[in-house]
């Protein structure tokens, strides 16, 4: 009897044929980077077998195949995040049905808040390590993980010399808060101090079942706001959006070069 992520890759195989040699997994209004793909094929993620559909209106839910130079791209436009219901494990569900299908390779990016009062918005972050401190875990069972070293520090380095086009690059810690709702200020100086540098409420699932199923891993942040009280402000959602549609363009150029090089 097939196990639900060997259904799932098997519909993948059907409609997009081999795996992809890398996977990208888009966050919050960043889904025009689809568009770097050469004879793009998509299919929603109500249409693939035990995949569920994401909420957020920044995501559209839809996975996208293509050509970039001489590389097979496998695009997730959006995720699923803990605070639209989903647990941890089903936040991570994607991960583990591509990696099914035969994906080695996954770039992973967000949109987070500055909490290193030297970022910007409009930077990218690079994330050398990350913060889990919710008590949730994608791995289930008696499933075990090596998180000591996360990301693939050959695809880390790649990621920071790569053309910047612009964008400030930083390496950073990313730390996970839970959300819908913005972090406090409390939160925020708490995080600054146990090393954090950007915040976010997605991908530490993707990266745990990323690492269990032994994928070379990457995480690249967009900043899109300074966390709160960073420099004394407030957050706006509507702010995140502002910065990742600008920022697109610049970011697109980026990964249409890093993706020809990790």
């Amino acid at each position: 009897m097939k196990t639900r992520e060997e259904e799932s890759a098997g519909f993948i195989y059907s409609v997009f044929g081999a795996p992809a040699d890398i996977l990208v997994v888009l966050g919050s209004c960043l889904g025009g980077i689809t568009r770097l793909l050469s004879s793009p094929s998509s299919v929603s993620f109500e249409d693939i077998p035990h995949f569920r559909m994401t909420t957020n209106k920044s995501h559209s839910g839809r996975m996208v195949v293509g050509k970039l130079e001489d590389r097979k791209i496998a695009m997730l436009s959006g995720r699923l995040h803990c605070y639209e219901g989903y647990s941890f494990y089903e936040t991570s569900y994607p991960i583990r049905a591509l990696s099914r299908w035969g994906v080695k390779k996954i770039v992973l990016t967000n949109a987070s808040g500055a909490v290193n009062p030297s970022y910007s918005p409009g930077d990218i972050m690079v994330a050398s390590d990350y913060i889990n401190l919710s008590g949730c875990s994608s791995l289930s069972g008696k499933r075990r993980a090596d998180l000591s070293s996360p990301f693939s520090p050959d695809m880390i380095d790649k990621a920071k010399s790569s053309e910047s086009f612009g964008l400030r690059i930083h390496e950073g810690v990313y730390i996970y808060f839970p959300g819908p709702q913005f972090e406090t200020r409390s939160e925020i100086r708490a995080s600054r101090i146990m090393g954090a540098d950007a915040v976010g409420m997605s991908t530490v699932a993707e990266i745990e079942a990323a690492n269990e199923l032994k994928a070379e891993t990457l995480l690249i942040s967009l900043i899109t706001n300074m966390a709160c009280g960073v420099k004394g402000n407030s957050c706006f959602p509507d702010e995140v959006d502002y910065v990742a549609e600008r920022a697109e363009e610049a970011l697109a150029s980026y990964f249409s070069r890093l993706l020809t090089v990790i």
